[in-house]
């Protein structure tokens, strides 16, 4: 995917934005694919890839953020002044105890 996507701003005018792309690669690991690096960066897991690539795209915007898995699961425009600290990511509901 092209690192500058077409987006819209002011009245109807259309603007590039960069976009900073999550995916997964085919050893398995994440990558976040920054429009301003030939190489992409690597994570371990979905959780720490999302924090590094909204931290990326915070510092890059405006800037839209694609986080992709077999679907898109995240996709938003990130602008600067506004968002400076990932929303807080869905934690599982605690495993009720029997006794």
């Amino acid at each position: 995917m092209s690192p500058e996507v077409a987006g819209k701003s002011g009245a109807g005018a259309s603007t590039a934005l960069r976009a900073v792309r999550v995916d997964r690669n085919t050893h398995g690991e994440w990558e976040i694919e920054l429009p301003d690096q030939s190489e992409p960066v690597t994570c371990e897991t979905l959780e720490d890839a999302q924090r590094v690539a909204y931290l990326c795209a915070a510092h890059r915007s405006p800037c839209e953020l694609i986080v992709c898995d077999a679907y898109v699961l995240r996709h938003e425009v990130i602008n600067r002044g506004t968002d400076l600290a990932p929303p807080p990511l869905p934690r599982p509901a605690p495993a009720e105890h029997r006794s």
